[in-house]
């Protein structure tokens, strides 16, 4: 009686096993795209508050501190000032301080983010206020990098990479230019490309206002 159920007992067919894999299939190809929109879509949420933490951080800086504001007006090179569209609206904006986003930014720039960096020498200054204040920010990550040494990096780390074709991994603090080039009192926070035109290539406003869709 034994010998007998031991040899009715029954495994997985291989028609069974192949339809089972195939609805394993179809659940993942229908479940993974929905998953990793969420997770872009999570990561765009984050650059937005990142940067409208960077935005504060600069405008309170200002301020507090005349010779920060002094020194994030301070034209001067005519590289810094950009012409950008977005959301059907073109104008120009001067370039004042960058941070790398993305340890691995296209530029190979070695800090990696490790600090903000002013794009014309004579804007060192705010970028130096904006170190001091990192903490408005977000705080420094500890990350790992290329050469194997652990430092302070990221600042304020890029999650989204890429928006409609446009890439980016770096941030930008400017101001934007009234139509005689003259400065306002508008700041605004820049996803860029490093691997633009002077590592510049502005890739589109998250603060204020993120483009339609991001």
């Amino acid at each position: 009686m034994m010998e007998r159920n031991a040899y009715n007992r029954k495994g997985f067919t291989l028609v069974e096993l192949v339809v089972v894999i195939g609805i394993i299939g179809a659940l993942a190809a229908v479940i993974v795209p929905t998953v990793l929109d969420y997770v872009k879509k999570a990561n765009r949420k984050a650059d937005i508050e990142t940067a409208r933490l960077i935005g504060q951080c600069a405008m309170q800086i200002m301020l507090e501190d005349p010779d920060a504001e002094a020194s994030f007006y301070n034209m001067h090179s005519s590289s810094s000032k950009k012409t950008v569209t977005q959301d059907g609206e073109t104008y120009d904006i001067w370039l004042v301080v960058r941070l790398d986003g993305n340890v691995n930014n296209k530029s190979g720039n070695s800090l990696g983010g490790s600090k903000w960096q002013g794009v014309q020498r004579q804007t060192e200054p705010f970028a130096d206020a904006m170190n001091a204040h990192k903490h408005m920010i977000m705080g420094a990550n500890k990350r790992n990098t290329r050469n194997g040494g652990d430092r302070e990096l990221l600042i304020a780390p890029m999650r989204s990479s890429e928006f409609k074709g446009k890439n980016t991994d770096r941030w930008f603090v400017a101001y934007r230019l009234d139509s005689k080039n003259k400065p306002t009192d508008v700041v605004e926070v820049w996803a860029g490309d490093s691997s633009g035109q002077y590592g510049s290539g502005m890739s589109y406003r998250l603060w204020p206002s993120p483009p339609a869709g991001y």
